[in-house]
């Protein structure tokens, strides 16, 4: 069970996203966004707003990378938790399904207690926009 203390924690604590648009070398823009949802809350709200983000820098000609802890519920599928990302044009990194993306360490003191996650269940995910996929696969 969560101690009291980080109940309060994690409830009070504000949640945003941290932007940085970076011009390359080669002249294009690249803007990174990162973020730590709640957990144990259906951020579903939260996903539309950040997938608008995203899908704005990149109709503004920024390749994007949006990135963070996205702490999605063990009770719903992941891919429907993300529908609102991927509804913006967000591209995962890798699929949902990759076994063995545990992306917490397990005896650390803070992770969560039994029964509020699947031990294994990943985290953390990376998502970029299309044109941003092109240029990793080029």
């Amino acid at each position: 069970r969560t101690p009291a203390l980080l109940r309060v924690f994690f409830s009070l604590r504000a949640r945003g996203v941290l932007t940085a648009r970076l011009r390359l070398k080669s002249g294009a823009e690249l803007a990174v966004l990162n973020t730590h949802m709640p957990h144990k809350t259906d951020n579903t709200v939260r996903m539309w707003r950040l997938g608008e983000m995203a899908a704005g820098a990149a109709a503004d000609g920024a390749h994007v990378v949006l990135g963070g802890d996205f702490n999605p519920l063990a009770s719903v599928p992941t891919p429907a938790q993300f529908a609102p990302l991927l509804a913006h044009g967000n591209v995962p990194t890798h699929a949902f399904e990759a076994p063995a993306n545990r992306t917490w360490d397990l005896t650390q003191p803070l992770t969560r207690a039994e029964g509020e996650s699947t031990r294994g269940m990943q985290l953390d995910f990376i998502f970029v926009q299309p044109r941003c996929a092109a240029v990793m696969h080029a």
